[in-house]
């Protein structure tokens, strides 16, 4: 038996030749493999964890923290809705789950700076009009004329 033998569908190729007598696999187009697994990271699950690193780091910056806190706990959204919607297609990330925690701690951060900021400002206010009510003057204390030289 040779290469040229014209049963190529009865013969398997080995290391020392042809081997008569095994079917090959089935080649028609009906065929078709199996659906593609998974590999890609959901759009968004990237940029909701960078987005949520950051307003936790920038907590300090109400106005920073709280833009990048919702930026992220969105972005997570729509990197969840992907992988419902498609899940062929895309993998479920934890980076958008590491996303949205960092985002929601982040936005909680940085509300309680605005809270403790506001809180403290007001408390100044609230001794500076009382000093000035001590001492019988009227807040706030800089817009007082004085008395000229």
């Amino acid at each position: 038996m040779t290469i040229d033998d014209p049963t190529p569908a009865t013969c398997m190729p080995t290391q020392g030749g042809l081997v008569s007598g095994a079917a090959l696999p089935p080649t028609s187009p009906a065929f078709s493999p199996s659906p593609p697994s998974p590999t890609q990271t959901p759009p968004g699950a990237l940029a909701s964890l960078i987005c949520g690193i950051l307003s936790v780091a920038c907590c300090g910056m109400p106005v920073v923290g709280l833009t990048l806190g919702i930026i992220a706990i969105v972005s997570a959204g729509r990197a969840r809705s992907a992988v419902q919607a498609m899940p062929a297609r895309y993998l479920p990330s934890g980076l958008a789950t590491g996303g949205l925690t960092t985002g929601i701690i982040g936005t909680v951060l940085g509300t309680l700076v605005i809270l403790f900021w506001t809180t403290l400002i007001l408390a100044i206010m609230a001794v500076v009009g009382a000093i000035g009510a001590a001492v019988g003057q009227s807040f706030p204390l800089a817009l007082q004329p004085g008395p000229l030289l």
